[in-house]
């Protein structure tokens, strides 16, 4: 979009969904709250459109929220927005944004989603298909127990990426913090940079790919999986119950026994 948030024009769409997001978030205390919210909103008198949700998002009615302390919650609406459309591709601007906003595509189902800025917390999470590309960074659990599709991070993610996934991948093209892969039960994750500590820390299936360097613990408690290291690691996990973990190609733990 070439426009300035403030060159977006108010119509009557734009009011409908800000005065339906200002009951929602006004309402939105915790993240209980928030799927109870979630599972009530209902757009069935007013087809949404991708490009209506595009300028709900770019437009400077939406920044002006920012100082309420549940704001970063505003994710849930916006993932009702797609989820609810009859449109499949998508494009949410975050990048004027002072805040960040949390569980951005959350319950994706079949729908592309671009994020054109930065992602908070929980991007992608529980998403069943569809596919999600974060044009900058992401924070904690990138595609948090996802069932499915594809989330790409073109920065970097913080800590727990694909925490508890049980299909799907994940691509960071940065570096990546703590726990990345952690009690994945299935599912791809690829990690183009550095990641830190315990990376597939007790993975339960699944294949993880690091092509940087890798922090202290990696497999700690896998029981298993894969893990693929192409840069250098720290110290492998103190017990690792099962799976294979290979070091520049190779096999330096098989079945959970540390190959000498």
């Amino acid at each position: 979009m070439d426009k300035k948030p403030e060159e977006v024009k108010r119509n009557s769409k734009l009011e409908y969904l800000v005065s339906k997001y200002e009951k929602f978030i006004r309402e939105l205390s915790d993240y209980y709250k928030a799927e109870e919210l979630y599972s009530k909103l209902e757009f069935k008198n007013n087809e949404i459109t991708s490009k209506d949700i595009e300028e709900f998002s770019f437009s400077y009615l939406l920044r002006n929220y920012q100082e309420l302390y549940n704001f970063p919650g505003s994710g849930f609406y916006l993932s009702k927005l797609c989820n609810s459309s009859k449109d499949t591709e998508f494009t949410i601007h975050t990048i004027y944004f002072e805040k960040l906003i949390d569980y951005l595509g959350y319950k994706n189902n079949r729908k592309k989603i671009i994020i054109n800025g930065n992602a908070g917390d929980v991007v992608g999470s529980c998403m069943k298909d569809g596919k999600i590309t974060i044009k900058g960074n992401a924070r904690y659990r990138v595609g948090g127990h996802m069932e499915g599709g594809e989330i790409t991070v073109l920065g970097n993610a913080d800590d727990n990426v694909g925490e508890f996934m049980k299909s799907g991948e994940i691509t960071i093209n940065g570096n990546a913090g703590f726990l990345a892969g952690g009690y994945m039960e299935n599912g791809e994750i690829t990690i183009n940079g550095n990641v830190g500590k315990c990376v597939g820390g007790f993975m339960k299936d699944g294949k993880i790919t690091i092509k940087g360097n890798a922090g202290y613990w990696v497999g700690e408690g896998m029981e298993n999986g894969e893990i693929y290291l192409n840069g250098d690691y720290e110290s492998l996990g103190h017990l690792i119950h099962g799976g294979n973990i290979y070091h520049k190609g190779k096999l330096i733990v098989e079945e959970g026994r540390t190959i000498r």
